[in-house]
């Protein structure tokens, strides 16, 4: 009786971990009549490093949005210069941008306007102008592929619709050099202490504390709740780059980059925080 019990608490408790609270952004994006809250309810969904939502936002007069940086999101370790940051922030303006056309806004963007030291971007959304962007209809259907990839070809026709949006290169020399560089790069942020130490501090163990900051790093699901509930999986333990959990993350992501059978590129002329800017927007329409 005893085993029945625990059995089905256990059940209880597993099928209960689901987030709801922090995923319900999701499910109430474009459930807003002000077309600016429309649009950046989409725009806050957009990728971004580390999850961290850098971004904030003022209404301003009838028709504007200034955006700003959160600089109390920083990455001081993984993203010194807030570079990646900034592509997230290209990211969020891209989605906007597009979520907008949806509803016939056309969303005049100045970016940077004051400089580096200034909002990141001042809009105006103008009503009756916005052409819908076919790529809109895709937004919901994203998700972050973060195991190895199975042995397929991408077919030509597949890589030249996505050079529209980056640099494509399936096969050869180039895409195995990009696959080292990405493999180098990973092994070095995850050899790194103090880099690996501040994803560590962005995880959210479980649903409780998924719900209470639905930014960083989430760890849920049945199996991760489970071995945190037994105490194997905690952030002393993951803290421990040569932990076995640790070493298995490492391994999960390396063999995720080395098995993928093509690699993108977005390009710019350079690399200022413009140029950032357009190598998320380019990135989001990817």
């Amino acid at each position: 009786g005893g085993i029945v019990v625990a059995a089905a608490s256990s059940a209880t408790f597993l099928a209960t971990r689901t987030p709801h609270k922090a995923l319900a952004p999701w499910q109430t994006a474009g459930s807003y009549e002000d077309p600016r809250l429309y649009a950046m309810s989409y725009a806050l969904l957009a990728p971004n490093p580390h999850n961290r939502q850098p971004w904030i936002a003022e209404l301003t007069g009838s028709d504007g949005v200034t955006l700003y940086r959160d600089r109390q999101r920083d990455l001081p370790v993984t993203d010194p210069y807030g570079r990646q940051l900034t592509i997230g922030m290209g990211c969020f303006i891209e989605l906007m941008r597009m979520a907008a056309a949806e509803k016939g806004f056309l969303v005049e963007i100045d970016q940077m306007p004051d400089g580096e030291e200034g909002p990141v971007a001042r809009c105006r959304f103008v009503a009756g102008k916005g052409l819908a962007d076919p790529l809109f209809q895709h937004v919901m259907n994203r998700r972050s592929h973060k195991d190895a990839f199975a042995a397929r070809t991408v077919e030509a026709t597949t890589a030249k619709q996505l050079s529209d949006f980056a640099a494509i290169y399936v096969d050869g020399q180039e895409q195995q050099t990009l696959q080292a560089i990405a493999h180098d790069a990973w092994m070095a942020e995850a050899s790194t202490p103090p880099a690996w130490q501040e994803s560590i501090d962005l995880l959210r163990i479980g649903k409780s504390e998924i719900n209470a900051s639905p930014d960083g790093i989430d760890a849920g699901g049945p199996m991760l709740e489970t071995l945190a509930l037994l105490g194997i999986f905690t952030r002393e333990a993951a803290s421990d780059i040569n932990n076995a959990g640790s070493q298995d993350a490492i391994k999960s992501t390396a063999d995720a980059i080395l098995s993928a059978p093509a690699m993108t590129l977005p390009i710019t002329a350079g690399n200022s925080r413009l140029d950032q800017l357009e190598a998320g927007r380019q990135w989001m329409r990817l």
